[in-house]
């Protein structure tokens, strides 16, 4: 059979759109094949390495970890509150017309004051003696009850050295020109004994209240010590004790005793003119504090301000004054801290005692 030359031309164009579908379909198909593949792959991929073909592995949800409650904490509550009140350590007054019934009154309105005008909870505490005060003091710690005390000077002078408390307030005695915050303690002796110094009392007869006596006796020593007559004053000679200062002044004087310790305002008081005449002053007298309101270390500052603030303000309003009249024989109060007491810790220094020590 002949081709002509325009059917060839036909049959090439023919066999051109044969190749060019031939080649589209082969791209199709190679385009889905490795379409599947790569589903494959993935499919594998997410099995993990371990899979294999057995089941996928079943999700379970994960339990979120919860921290465990802390027990509370307990609190502190605050010294002066009602749930844990102040003490409030006095060393309880003695002496002619101070009578135990009206110190005791005195005791319980000084607390109902602090309560009802101050919002202060406190429990006040007559003791017997500036140790046992001070033992009181000591021992504050703000888990149990905190004690503050108004103490005597030298009592004071030892809770300082004890690391057991600070100054915060001092009585006043007298008015005007004769108004004081302390006693002068001055050592006397017999005129014949010519006694230049004190140091010259060694082995000599002394004459006093009593042994716990703090001007007669505890302040005397003090100042004997000064001069290296030392504890227990075996030197001395005999220790004879009176019934009252007037007495004593007077034994000195007519020589039954040969020396003395007195505060100045008592010899004042009751030495005249020709007792006078009969003795000798010795050495330099020695200025004690009254009485010193003092505080722990720990007491919170709060609480420190808040009792301090409320006791000064009662002890210098004339309206509501009688309870601490009563119990501190004050005249007034004033503001003080441990700078104020420089010639009593020189006094004591003085005397070589380590009051810290004493306190061990």
């Amino acid at each position: 059979m002949t081709v002509g030359y325009e059917q060839l031309k036909v049959l090439r164009l023919g066999a051109k759109r044969i190749n060019v579908n031939i080649h589209t379909k082969t791209n199709v198909i190679t385009r889905r094949y490795l379409v599947i593949c790569l589903v494959c792959l993935l499919i594998a991929g997410c099995r993990g390495a371990g899979g294999g073909g057995g089941p996928a592995p079943t999700l379970r949800p994960t339990t979120t970890p919860r921290s465990t409650a802390l027990p509370a904490v307990p609190t502190n509550i605050p010294p002066g509150e009602a749930d844990n009140p102040l003490n409030v350590a006095i060393i309880r007054p003695t002496g002619i017309g101070v009578s135990r019934t009206a110190v005791n009154s005195a005791a319980e309105d000084l607390a109902a004051q602090l309560a009802e005008d101050f919002d202060i909870a406190v429990e006040v505490d007559l003791v017997d003696s500036g140790a046992e005060a001070l033992a009181a003091l000591c021992a504050s710690a703000l888990d149990t009850r905190m004690t503050v005390a108004w103490l005597d000077g030298l009592t004071y002078a030892a809770a300082s050295a004890q690391g057991c408390g600070a100054a915060n307030l001092q009585i006043e005695r007298g008015s005007g020109p004769n108004a004081a915050t302390g006693a002068e303690v001055q050592l006397i002796a017999r005129g014949t004994l010519g006694a230049g110094s004190i140091a010259a009392l060694d082995g000599r007869d002394f004459c006093r209240l009593g042994y716990d006596d703090l001007y007669t006796w505890l302040v005397p020593t003090l100042m004997l010590q000064t001069a290296g007559i030392e504890p227990p004053f075996d030197d001395l000679g005999t220790i004879t004790n009176y019934d009252d200062v007037s007495e004593i002044i007077a034994a000195v004087a007519d020589g039954d005793c040969d020396a003395a310790g007195m505060r100045v305002a008592d010899l004042d008081e009751f030495a005249d003119d020709d007792t006078r005449d009969a003795i000798d002053l010795v050495g330099d007298s020695a200025t004690i504090p009254y009485m010193i309101f003092v505080v722990p270390p720990n007491l919170p500052l709060e609480a420190r301000q808040t009792i301090t603030d409320a006791l000064f303000t009662l002890a210098n309003d004339s309206t509501r004054s009688d309870p601490l009249e009563t119990l501190l024989d004050h005249s007034g109060v004033e503001r003080a801290d441990d700078g104020d007491f420089s010639a009593l810790f020189a006094l004591i220094n003085q005397t070589g005692l380590d009051l810290a020590q004493l306190g061990r």
